[in-house]
């Protein structure tokens, strides 16, 4: 209530409301990339034998390297995309914490 709770309160509040599902979504989007790559990597390497086209020639073949680093690097990509997504539903949450505040701020109080 922002009436009795400073406005710091209420971003504070709103921040960690959008931080804890956006990291959450976050993870799971990060999760998704490193196995996409890998995938994609595992595809790419099963193309090139079947066809017997260099791996560089086929589709997303100079890619290679940086999908196998997302691949690999699986530790570094989940926390970075959930911190990345969750800093800004945190924003997102911060600036709607604000939004009713000052909306509810401007709704005269009723007969008690």
């Amino acid at each position: 209530m922002p009436d009795r709770d400073g406005l710091g309160m209420v971003v504070a509040r709103g921040a960690l409301a959008g931080f804890v599902p956006g990291a959450f979504l976050g993870a799971l989007l990060g999760a998704g990339a490193s196995w996409a790559a890998g995938a994609a990597v595992d595809w790419l390497q099963q193309l090139s034998f079947t066809t017997g086209i260099q791996v560089q020639l086929l589709p997303f073949g100079d890619q290679v390297g940086l999908l196998q680093t997302v691949q690999d690097g699986w530790f570094y990509v989940i926390p970075a995309a959930a911190m990345g997504v969750g800093l800004v539903a945190a924003l997102i949450g911060a600036l709607t914490g604000l939004v009713l505040a000052a909306t509810y701020a401007l709704v005269p109080p009723g007969p008690r």
